[in-house]
């Protein structure tokens, strides 16, 4: 744990994250998540977001729906690449933006939070009518 922390400190100084795994021999890819989570939820898990980041976050969900969008996984993942974006955290995302696995775990946080995904209608569906529809209550 030791070497670990040490590892934090040398990158906050700004030095590489595959110099430092090689210094320590820690693998790469664990410095990389450890470096690249920056705020805590609790000693289970780390966020890229604050609590109150990802509250107002939340909170912009339902004010979609009301406006007749459906908040569907990959709306949320691009709301939260250009929230990201306006707070400067994108860098701390792999590729810049929020993945999959992002939106599993914040879905997992915020269990209150529901998305849908879209089912396109079907062709005979398109084509419903009112005749067709009022045929089928008088049966």
């Amino acid at each position: 744990m030791k070497t670990f922390n040490l590892h934090s400190k040398e990158n906050t100084e700004g030095n590489n994250i595959r110099a430092t795994a090689k210094k320590y021999n820690i693998p790469k890819s664990a410095l990389h998540s450890h470096h690249f989570s920056q705020t805590s939820h609790g000693a289970e898990h780390t966020t890229h977001f604050t609590e109150l980041q990802e509250i107002y976050l939340v909170s912009a969900a339902p004010v979609l729906q009301e406006w007749g969008e459906p908040v569907t996984p990959k709306e949320l993942i691009k709301m939260a690449t250009h929230y990201a974006q306006e707070l400067g955290k994108d860098m701390s995302f792999q590729n810049g933006k929020p993945g999959n696995e992002w939106y599993y775990s914040f879905m997992v946080r915020h269990a209150e939070l529901k998305t849908a995904t879209p089912i396109p209608l079907t062709s005979k569906l398109a084509k419903m009518t009112m005749t067709t529809i009022n045929k089928w209550f008088k049966l």
